[in-house]
């Protein structure tokens, strides 16, 4: 995706420190991106997000559909973009902390 600087896997989304693959725990997998807001909007982020299709939490927590927004504008956006969705097509929580995934999952 056009704009898109870098990715990063891991897990977000819950209370326990640092998670793993094989402890995940109460956290969700995740990609971290950064991105250059002058080439992409964080509004096409979360349309691409959504195009994808949601998992709600009946397929469980590691593998649901999620957007943890970092500031209020962003949820205002990720608000917006979901209100027409049924309850539950996606998770969206605040950002708290990002655990970056064991090196054997990430790949430069």
């Amino acid at each position: 995706m056009d704009g898109v600087l870098h990715t990063e896997v891991g897990y977000t989304g819950g209370d326990e420190p640092w998670p793993t693959y094989g402890a995940m725990k109460d956290h969700t997998e995740c990609v971290q991106l950064e991105y250059d807001p002058t080439v992409l909007s964080f509004d096409k982020i979360v349309g691409r997000i959504l195009e994808g299709g949601g998992r709600n939490r009946s397929v469980g927590r590691q593998i649901m559909t999620g957007i943890w927004p970092h500031d209020d504008q962003q949820a205002e956006a990720v608000a917006a973009a979901t209100e027409d969705k049924a309850e539950g097509f996606i998770h969206v929580a605040p950002f708290r902390a990002f655990y970056r995934a064991e090196d054997f999952w990430c790949r430069s």
